[in-house]
């Protein structure tokens, strides 16, 4: 595959990519002339005024329930499960913590088996989108498999706690502890006890 796509990408004029560590990796794939081209989101439809008390109490949220969110494409490469994990681990210690996941995908109805207490909201778009992650107050992602992870800056710009990945959009937007926490890649057990962390101590922290 990776022979394709550098006979593909090298036969452009440029490619633009979303990442500086992307490009590296694509550089000592034998990928030529590249560029970097930043990415952002939607301030006007991602505001943390979509959020909804309505939506909440359909959730069985009332104004000072935890809510979490993930938001995301239902796939095995997502690490959907991992975020669900995450979420039973900090109910040990918040029980009352909601959880929702906004997504469709091919894996969807295995999570739904195995995880009924979790609420999944299907595909959601526009400002019904905006709605779930405003009303939401953490957001919970765990993927590694992103080039750069639209979700992320959608959830910040929400005014949501965020914790993912040290990587990708979270490497480039997040300062850990000040607009939102990162976990070392790779660490699963990291990953999951800082989403307890967040929800136990810090789910005050809002970005701006």
């Amino acid at each position: 595959m990776m022979r394709y796509l550098k006979w593909f990408h090298n036969k452009c004029a440029l490619t633009t990519v979303p990442d500086h560590n992307l490009i590296d990796r694509l550089e000592k794939s034998g990928v030529e002339r590249l560029a970097y081209l930043g990415r952002g989101a939607d301030t006007r439809l991602f505001d943390p005024k979509k959020r909804s008390q309505k939506l909440r109490a359909s959730w069985g949220a009332d104004e000072n329930t935890p809510v979490a969110i993930y938001v995301g494409r239902a796939a095995a490469e997502k690490k959907i499960p991992l975020a669900l994990e995450s979420w039973q681990q900090a109910r040990e210690t918040c029980p009352e913590l909601k959880m929702i996941v906004v997504g469709d995908g091919p894996v969807l109805k295995k999570l739904e088996r195995k995880w009924p207490e979790a609420q999944f909201a299907g595909m959601r778009f526009d400002e019904d989108l905006a709605a779930h992650y405003a009303s939401a107050d953490i957001f919970v992602f765990g993927s590694e498999s992103e080039t750069f992870g639209n979700v992320v800056i959608e959830a910040l710009a929400s005014g949501l706690a965020v914790v993912t990945c040290d990587y990708a959009a979270g490497h480039q937007f997040i300062v850990h502890g000040e607009n939102g926490y990162l976990s070392p890649l790779g660490d699963e057990e990291a990953f999951r006890q800082l989403v307890s962390e967040v929800v136990s101590t810090h789910l005050n922290l809002k970005t701006v």
